[in-house]
């Protein structure tokens, strides 16, 4: 007969086995709910990310808003009304530039009737009619022809970059709020398994089978999940909102992210490098340079408007006193003197320089994010194959190491809690890592494709 364990002993095996049976959903359910790494299909991310369960209680963000997909939302940021409205602006600016002529004022209409008074047996009436023309001899209607085709081409620049922009902050939201659901579904799987760790801690408690410093950590390690659960909760529904204002939808209703994020095919790092380079070819800086050559031949304009002679053509016809009529020809030439409209060609001309400074700043500029992008293409991709391959398998193996250690009276479940902790960390890395490597890709491949149309 064996001799009888002391009382202390027989409750610590109790705890262990309470503590073990508890530990083992997590342990089994964890894997289940980790996001796959980045290589893998994106149809078998989005099918483990739905496999979590919801929570019953009632949440903050409610998925009632109109499911989008990728495609939709790159579609719809391209109907906003202010792409309607500029695209009627350019067709009218259009129709009325076909009107443009060389004329510089309008014809002019003189009557002056009069009377001649004196002697006064010869009173009569003598009314003059004069009507007068004038044209510019500097080529006004061509420069003002090459100017506005100059600026209709700026406008239509920039109204691509303004299209790219919406393509960009649509693709950008999409991705964000995908990302975030999948970390909220990951919270909400983690979530139901905390409570029921602690509705076991709980009735051990009672059993007095567990202390109530276990107990009081698995209530902390819950509380944890449910606060992580509930900011995700009104991220997704603010990124929701955000998303249905770059597409247009309505603004008072979130939008939810739905189906696989793209994974569009691109070339080599080389050929990107290459393509990059053409900086000019992207509208934003093409806006700025054709804004300034807009300007320079609104100068040319200005300059032929002011700085040339003008003539005036006309006639008059005056009443004579014999009650017949006398016919005149008018011929008027005007010789514009020194400096005339010297200020103001110079103002169009500073115009035209600053736009070209701030073309070369967003040069620069666009110069350094591209660079910036092509490196996240890269970068982004190690990152997530360091979590999903080294980190988030070694912290799976230290936690279940610390389970064993805990059935074994070897470990507390204070450390087993920090070991889950690390494993939950890196699950919510690996999912924020594979948005940022999906958002890498998609941002190139919508920058080769503009670069692409620009030619």
């Amino acid at each position: 007969m064996p001799a009888p364990r002391p009382a202390h002993a027989s409750l610590a095996i109790a705890r262990l086995a309470i503590a073990a049976i508890a530990i083992a959903p997590l342990a089994i359910a964890a894997p289940a709910i980790a996001a796959p790494a980045f290589a893998s299909s994106a149809a078998a991310a989005a099918q483990q990310a739905q496999a979590a369960p919801p929570i019953d209680e009632p949440a903050h963000f409610e998925r009632s808003g109109r499911q989008l997909s990728f495609d939709e939302a790159i579609g719809l940021s391209q109907q906003l009304p202010s792409t309607a409205i500029d695209h009627a602006a350019l067709r009218e600016r259009e129709h009325n530039d076909r009107k443009i002529s060389g004329t510089i004022a309008q014809p002019q209409i003189w009557l002056q009737p009069g009377v001649r008074l004196l002697p006064s047996d010869r009173q009569a009436f003598a009314p003059q009619a004069m009507i007068t023309q004038t044209w510019s001899l500097g080529r006004v209607g061509a420069a003002r022809r090459k100017a506005a085709k100059a600026e209709r081409t700026a406008i239509s620049a920039e109204q691509r970059a303004r299209k790219l922009g919406h393509r960009l902050d649509a693709a950008r939201t999409w991705i964000d709020l995908h990302t975030a659901q999948r970390e909220l579904e990951l919270a909400r799987h983690e979530g139901d398994v905390a409570r029921e760790w602690v509705a076991r801690a709980e009735a051990a408690l009672k059993a007095e089978l567990l202390l109530a410093p276990d107990v009081a950590e698995a209530r902390a390690f819950a509380a944890e999940v449910r606060s992580r659960q509930l900011e995700l909760e009104g991220r997704v529904h603010d990124l929701g909102l955000q998303l249905a204002r770059d597409v247009g939808e309505d603004a008072w209703r979130p939008l939810v992210a739905t189906g696989a994020a793209p994974a569009p095919a691109l070339p080599d790092e080389a050929e990107i490098a290459r393509r990059f380079a053409d900086i000019d070819g992207l509208p934003e800086v093409q806006a700025l340079q054709l804004a300034a050559t807009a300007k320079r031949a609104l100068a040319v304009e200005s300059r032929a408007l002011t700085r040339g002679s003008q003539l005036t053509l006309g006639g008059q016809v005056d009443r004579d006193e014999r009650d017949g009529f006398l016919a005149y020809g008018i011929v008027a030439i005007s010789v514009p003197t020194r400096g005339a409209g010297v200020r103001q060609h110079g103002e169009i001309l500073t115009e035209a320089r600053r736009l070209e400074a701030q073309a070369a700043d967003t040069e620069r500029i666009l110069a350094s994010r591209l660079a910036t992008t092509l490196h996240d293409l890269h970068h982004t991709q190690v990152v997530v194959d360091n979590l999903g391959d080294v980190l988030l398998p070694e912290l799976r193996a230290a936690a279940l190491a610390h389970e064993k250690a805990r059935d074994a009276g070897e470990g507390t479940v204070f450390e087993l809690f920090a070991a889950r902790r690390r494993v939950l960390a890196a699950q919510n890395a690996l999912v924020m890592a594979e948005g940022a490597a999906t958002w890498a890709r998609l941002q190139t491949w919508l920058l080769l494709a503009e670069l692409e149309a620009a030619k």
